[in-house]
């Protein structure tokens, strides 16, 4: 691998590892993974990064610190923030402070793991000074929030002059989901060295040795270790202790030691150590491989004066190095080679005393409880309190599943009944983010031990949420019923709370519509302010809605009007429910609370209640035509329910996601999308699928499959009508498929099909739906008075993409009969709304369509700001008031480099040249 400072076959790895650092110097950052077996020579090509110039943040993973909440972290940025001036934590870099502080934590009032990860990003901003690379060796043994760290730095990394440079074991022991996730991420690069060849081997050997090896030596050696590096140093370490010299006549002792060799070694150099040595050995593996001096002598060797000198002899036998107060394993290998020199129940006794010798020397509460964690069931009181206290120093870093380990634990000993109730409450409530299975069995424990009524309906409600987060249906409803029935009249706004989730329970499970009867008699309840009331109107609102019942707007409209919901109800189903309604209505108000719902979420820190606001603002956006805008939420939506340990079903978020991309013309992508989560669905779908199974049949429609698609038409139209959806604002089926009768010639199907969506639609009101209806059974009947009935009712509201869509037919159909010079208005008015919606396929339609009528579409884009997306409009007005573009980035929970493509397309629409004349530009636009 190496002879002096010169890598052996590793010229491949050093110059991606150089790419990667230019290209990251650049300004465009990325990871870059060297992963391999042990011994392989990761650690060493890590230490290529260390240049003049370059900024570097160092850390090292454990097995031990899995357990220790952004351990990880810690060790990258701790000397630094300590070091920095004010200006690293500032902004929403506020929000790291917690973990290198868990005190300051305590007072913030956000204290979830989403607002520290946003955080720490805004740190990484701050701290990226010209040239920054961090790097991690041992990645796979990182704990879990430190990892997320890193996935959530991941998708940002191009914005940032910042390269992560990570070393990780392969095989089994880089099997954690979490570590296989960020491997298999596509902005991952991951570069795997190989074993050395039998001539590289030899000259290892032939450095180790000090002398040339001979042939059949070289080559037994090699066949003994495979040409992996560390071994075959270790291999020639054990030889050199016993002077075996690297001759042909010794290649049978090369044998013998096999693949053990790192184990003969640490053994027979502990034993050469002495006891003293041997014991500060196994204190250093107890503590997790690298700890301070004065601690490691502490717990192994109180009062002893030769403790120094055993701390000298292991340095002397190269197992341990020393920097400043700290010593570690020379290799983790090394540390595991000591540790499996314990007895099991011995270590358990150890990681006991290791405890002990940390709270004396005020350790943090979590160090202290990674170690009682291991240890043997039947502790102290005092030991169960700082199980308690570590549980709370994890929350306030924003840890929940740090908390809930340690919480975990404490249950595992025998407690009085009172503290047990206690402490499954409040670990019940963690494992909702955690581990729902659990969360289920310790909320049904706690229910069982708890005998006041209210509590026990409250632990009834959890009890129900989670068995539904488990695709549990039977259950869930069971535990929500008799929560209900059991619940006092004293605790009414918590009946409603109950009465709202099985509303919604309408939506996500088949077989449920039985439940609708119970709507009428729910809405004549006495109008209340509290919570249960409000969730109850938005679950109700939906209800209505579904029927095409007009009503439910109102309702919906005062029951999130004041945002109240949006501050307390973590984005759970009936708060959904009356962002739906709201949409399907066309109200404005719905993207105002889905945007206070997403900077709330990020204010909070709730992941649940992020991914339900990114998911349905991404429904905002598609249907009032920002496609760019709703790809990117329903692209963060699947990010978080695919990491975030979210339990919304991602085939909402995919449809949305793909109806964005196929209107702007990437069909391939829209059905990749669509692919992902398991559409086209065989059988009887279980799951609340109807939003994609109707994106898919537009695809198949879009890509001229035309029996397909009236064929899944009518089946989402099925699935649609088991969940009690009869909204053509919502359920689109009946457009799908009669544009797919029509294009087989068959238009009495299609004629009524869209005779009936029509009447829903009238009696609804919505003007999205009434025009897209009104245009399809214009085209299938070929009227114009419909066409024009469809563009006058979209005309003032807010859904541009049908707006464009029924423009440009109207306009088509105005081309055909004649009617030139008003065709030539309404297309180019399609064209010019079709590019600002960025529906591509909509604007090459219309320019098809005016050279047919014998006009030449103007090749320009529209300019001014009617031509700025919703988004490029949002940025523009904060830069016109002077907010930087660090500051709009933090405002809109966007990068730098994304509000810099926003102003620059702006600068282009506007016809400026600059950020001074933004504010003139906006007006006279």
């Amino acid at each position: 691998m190496a002879t002096g400072d010169q890598l052996l076959e590793r010229d491949l790895e050093q110059a991606a590892i150089a790419d990667a650092q230019a290209t990251a110097g650049g300004g465009h950052g990325q990871m870059l993974v060297v992963q391999g077996e042990a011994g392989i020579g990761k650690s060493r090509l890590l230490a290529q990064v260390r240049r003049p110039g370059h900024r570097l943040f160092t850390a090292r993973g454990t097995e031990f610190e899995q357990n220790v909440p952004f351990g990880l972290v810690g060790q990258l940025f701790g000397h630094a923030v300590r070091d920095a001036d004010e200006s690293a934590l500032s902004g929403p870099a506020a929000q790291a402070v917690r973990v290198f502080d868990p005190v300051a934590g305590e007072h913030s009032a956000a204290n979830s793991e989403l607002a520290v990860l946003h955080g720490l990003y805004w740190l990484t901003v701050n701290l990226c000074d010209g040239r920054t690379v961090i790097v991690i060796d041992d990645l796979q043994w990182a704990d879990p929030p430190s990892l997320r760290y890193l996935t959530y730095l991941l998708p940002r990394l191009p914005a940032l002059p910042l390269l992560v440079l990570a070393a990780a074991r392969s095989g089994r022991d880089a099997d954690r989901p979490e570590v296989l996730r960020l491997l298999a991420d596509s902005g991952v690069r991951v570069i795997r060295p190989g074993r050395l060849s039998v001539k590289a081997t030899t000259e290892l050997l032939d450095s180790t040795f000090g002398e040339p090896c001979q042939p059949r030596f070289a080559r037994d050696a090699y066949e003994a270790t495979r040409g992996n590096p560390l071994l075959v140093r270790a291999l020639a370490g054990a030889l050199l202790d016993k002077n075996v010299a690297p001759v042909d006549q010794n290649s049978g002792l090369i044998l013998a030691h096999g693949h053990s060799t790192v184990a003969h070694l640490v053994t027979a150099r502990l034993a050469a150590a002495g006891p003293v040595a041997t014991e500060i050995a196994r204190c250093l593996a107890v503590l997790g491989q690298r700890a301070a001096v004065p601690l490691v002598l502490q717990l192994a060797a109180p009062d002893r004066p030769e403790a120094a000198d055993g701390l000298a002899g292991l340095q002397a036998a190269g197992l341990v190095e020393l920097d400043t107060d700290q010593v570690t394993f020379t290799h983790p290998l090394v540390g595991a080679a000591v540790e499996a020199t314990i007895d099991p129940v011995e270590l358990g006794r150890r990681h006991a005393a290791a405890a002990n010798v940390l709270q004396a020397s005020r350790a943090p509460a979590e160090h202290v409880g990674a170690h009682l964690v291991k240890a043997p069931r039947g502790l102290e009181p005092a030991a169960i309190d700082w199980l308690e206290r570590a549980a709370s120093s994890a929350l306030a870093r924003g840890s929940v599943e740090g908390a809930f380990v340690f919480l975990r634990r404490c249950l595992d000993e025998s407690l009085p009944v009172d503290r047990r109730r206690e402490l499954l409450v409040a670990a019940s409530e963690l494992a909702l983010q955690v581990d729902l299975q659990t969360a289920a069995d310790l909320t049904a424990e706690a229910r069982g031990l708890t005998a006041d009524p209210v509590q026990r309906a409250r632990l009834g409600l959890q009890l129900g949420r989670a068995r539904g987060y488990l695709l549990d249906p039977a259950e869930a409803f069971a535990a929500l019923e008799k929560a209900r029935d059991e619940t006092p009249d004293s605790a009414e706004d918590l009946r409603r709370q109950i009465e709202a989730t099985l509303l919604v329970g309408v939506f996500v499970v088949p077989g449920r519509l039985h439940l609708q009867d119970r709507v009428p008699s729910l809405a004549d309840l006495p109008a209340s302010d509290g919570i249960g009331a409000k969730l109850l109107a938005a679950a109700i609102s939906a209800h209505e809605m579904a029927q095409c019942v007009p009503s439910g707007v109102e309702r919906a409209t005062a029951a999130l009007a004041d945002g109240e919901l949006i501050r307390t109800s973590n984005g759970e189903g009936p708060l959904v429910c009356g962002w739906l309604t709201l949409l399907a209505a066309d109200e404005r108000l719905a993207l105002t609370s889905l945007n206070e719902a997403v900077a709330q979420a990020h204010q909070n820190g709730s992941v649940r209640s992020l991914a339900a606001a990114y998911c349905f603002r991404a429904a905002a956006h598609l249907w009032t035509g920002q496609l760019s805008d709703a790809e990117q939420d329903a692209r963060e939506a699947l990010e978080l329910a695919r990491t975030g340990r979210v339990d919304m079903d991602p085939s909402f978020a995919a449809a949305y996601l793909a109806w964005s991309l196929a209107y702007r013309g990437d069909l391939p992508s829209a059905e990749a999308a669509l692919r992902q989560v398991g559409v086209p669905y065989a059988g009887v779908p279980d799951r609340p699928v109807y939003y994609a199974l109707t994106a898919w049949a537009e695809l198949l429609l879009l890509n001229g499959r035309h029996n397909e698609a009236l064929a899944t038409a009518r089946r989402a139209g099925h699935v649609w009508q088991s969940f009690g959806f009869a909204n053509p604002a919502l359920a689109s089926w009946r457009s799908v498929a009669a544009l797919a009768a029509h294009a087989l010639g068959d238009r009495a199907t299609a004629s009524a099909v869209l005779t009936e969506e029509l009447e829903l639609a009238e009696r609804w009101q919505g003007a999205r739906a009434l025009g897209r209806v009104r245009r399809n059974l214009g085209l299938v009947l070929d009227s114009g008075e419909l066409l024009a009935a469809s563009v006058a009712v979209l005309t003032d509201s807010p859904a541009k993409l049908e707006l464009a869509a029924s423009l440009l037919e109207y306009g088509a159909y105005l081309q055909r009969t004649g009617r030139r010079m008003e065709a030539r208005d309404l297309l180019s008015r399609a064209l010019d709304q079709a590019e600002v919606c960025g529906a591509t396929q909509l604007a090459e339609r219309a320019r098809s369509e005016l050279t047919a009528a014998g006009f030449r579409p103007r090749r320009n884009r529209l300019t001014g700001r009617a031509a700025l997306t919703a988004g490029e409009l949002r940025v523009a007005e904060l830069a016109a008031a002077g907010a930087t573009n660090r500051e709009i980035a933090q405002d809109l929970f966007l990068t730098v480099k994304t509000i810099e493509l926003h102003l620059s397309s702006t600068y282009r629409k506007l016809g400026i040249a600059n950020r001074a004349a933004l504010r003139d530009g906006l007006v006279s636009g």
